[in-house]
């Protein structure tokens, strides 16, 4: 009787359910998912009549994101992080972050100040173990974190009995925070986005910061939704900058569809030379193209026929920057992609390739580098030297001789016209 008095008392927190077509085989705390199998059924194809056969399915179920959701619902916003950043490393991390938002603004409830609320679900195995058994596999397998690495200032408040913000304020921790915000509403109705980015940031401070780190297709998302909340005005300096930036860097199927965005606000009026600082007509891009395709008799719709000045106005500042760099394959690279008449523009700006072009050595080495040439080989490059010296000296040589030759006709020139006078004497 005493012994039984004396058993420590065993909790078991229910916070993770599992497909329950799903049978469940083992925590992959590396991955961060549960690992289970399914049954389905298939036909075979070459047999008459078609015969079923049962088959096992291998899927996987995330977990990480439940469990600190879990976590946080407890209170204990702190351990959530240490947890979090000890599974940074886990290939799916940040789409597990992406989850726990996701739910936590859909069961978000500002006036009833109601927790989340769970569905239920078939208890497999794993639905039932303690959330500290989860935890100690976890850490187990991931690299240990300090906890000086957490500052005792961190902003996290358990308090604070609305989990939503609270998960904002765990995703800031991460470099990740803009990209998971905006992947997030890009999944959920537009009705949501309100209420989301007004305690994640507003659009706009996202998208300059992303635009200062240099994550462009990120920033270009937020464009959408700035466009969807506020319309044109409001995003199209963000697109003309976005726009200049993947044209230095090389994101040509980005640039084409910034352009294309711009291409909409343009029809839609809300572009002019102000704004866009135009100080040059881009008219003569469109005829030019259209110059081309008739000359090439192509009679399906072509992009010329849809062109933007704007557009074509970044397209010739980017050229003329890149023509002094002499970075010729990424403007070979952009002309094909926007369909832009780039034997126009060099004649039109003649005066530049030939400033560009004024150094014939450095303009190959630039050429070999931008293409991957490969290089050639030091004996080759001895042979062609050796080769090129020969060269050199035999039309010296000829030039010496054929010089000779001439100083000789031009000094017997007078003296024989002199001898064919005195005979004419």
């Amino acid at each position: 009787g005493s012994g039984m008095m004396d058993m420590p008392v065993i909790s078991v927190e229910r916070w993770f359910d599992m497909d329950p077509e799903v049978y469940p085989l083992g925590l992959m705390p590396e991955y961060g998912f549960v690992l289970g199998a399914s049954q389905g059924v298939s036909y075979d194809m070459s047999l008459a009549p078609r015969s079923p056969f049962f088959k096992i399915k291998v899927k996987r179920q995330p977990v990480l994101h439940t469990m600190l959701r879990h976590i946080m619902e407890k209170g204990q916003d702190k351990r959530a992080l240490e947890i979090a950043l000890k599974c940074s490393q886990h290939p799916q991390f940040v789409d597990s972050l992406e989850w726990l938002l996701y739910e936590t603004v859909l069961d978000y409830d500002p006036e009833r100040r109601k927790g989340p609320k769970h569905g239920g679900g078939a208890n497999h195995g794993l639905a039932s173990m303690n959330s500290n058994d989860i935890l100690e596999n976890f850490s187990s397998s991931s690299s240990l974190v300090s906890n000086s690495a957490i500052s005792n200032s961190a902003v996290l408040h358990p308090s604070d009995t609305n989990l939503f913000p609270r998960v904002l304020r765990l995703l800031k921790y991460f470099g990740e925070y803009e990209d998971i915000v905006v992947r997030c509403a890009r999944k959920m109705d537009a009705k949501h986005w309100p209420l989301l980015f007004s305690y994640a940031g507003e659009p706009a401070a996202l998208l300059e910061q992303c635009f200062t780190s240099n994550r462009l297709y990120t920033a270009s998302c937020l464009l959408v939704i700035l466009q969807e909340m506020w319309g044109f005005i409001s995003s199209t300096p963000h697109s003309l900058r976005l726009l200049e930036a993947a044209l230095n860097k090389g994101e040509v199927d980005l640039a084409m569809e910034l352009s294309t965005f711009l291409m909409k606000a343009d029809r839609a009026g809300v572009l002019n030379a102000k704004q866009v600082r135009m100080k040059e007509d881009m008219s003569w891009v469109a005829l030019a193209s259209k110059q081309e395709h008739s000359d090439r008799k192509i009679s399906t719709p072509q992009r010329w026929e849809f062109r933007s000045q704007v557009v074509d106005a970044q397209i010739v500042y980017f050229f003329r920057s890149a023509l002094y760099d002499v970075k010729l394959r990424a403007i070979v690279a952009v002309s094909a992609k926007f369909e832009f008449p780039l034997a126009e523009f060099l004649r039109r700006e003649s005066s530049l390739v030939a400033r560009a072009l004024m150094d014939p050595g450095d303009v190959l080495l630039k050429l070999h580098r931008q293409f991957e040439l490969l290089e050639p080989s030091p004996q080759e490059m001895t042979d062609a030297w050796a080769f090129a010296k020969r060269k050199l000296m035999r039309l010296a040589g000829e030039g010496a001789m054929s010089n000779s030759n001439s100083a000789t006709l031009t000094s017997s020139g007078p003296t024989a016209g002199a001898g064919t006078g005195a005979g004419a004497a």
